[in-house]
């Protein structure tokens, strides 16, 4: 199972505190949002339950209107979903180096995917 995570606006700190919680855990994914001040990070290949992963998500910041949803259990809504498009923006992905470095520099090129 995968864990997935929606940060709405976080400070560098509590984007670097997620991003190496979740790199414990395995590799992640990251990109940038649509609008430009979110992250949305993904680890996949988890061996947890639904429930696990729920608590996870909650421990890491996720967007809490997303947690409750997928506590719902809609069912023909996903589980985690992230969206890659907003209007006609798409979200841009990330390396590493935009997530340690963006504290302490300013500018870094967004990675081809």
């Amino acid at each position: 199972m995968r864990v997935t995570v929606d940060l709405d606006s976080p400070s560098e700190l509590q984007k670097l505190k997620t991003y190496l919680r979740m790199k414990s855990m395995g590799i992640v994914e990251v990109c940038q949002s649509s609008g430009g001040r979110g992250f949305h990070m993904i680890v996949s290949g988890l061996n947890l339950t639904l429930q696990e992963v729920i608590e996870l998500r909650r421990w890491l910041g996720d967007d809490t209107g997303r947690i409750y949803f997928d506590e719902l259990g809609y069912k023909f809504k996903p589980k985690q979903v992230l969206f890659t498009k907003k209007d006609k923006k798409y979200i841009q992905w990330l390396d590493e180096g935009n997530i340690l470095a963006l504290p302490f520099f300013s500018r870094i090129k967004s990675k081809k995917k």
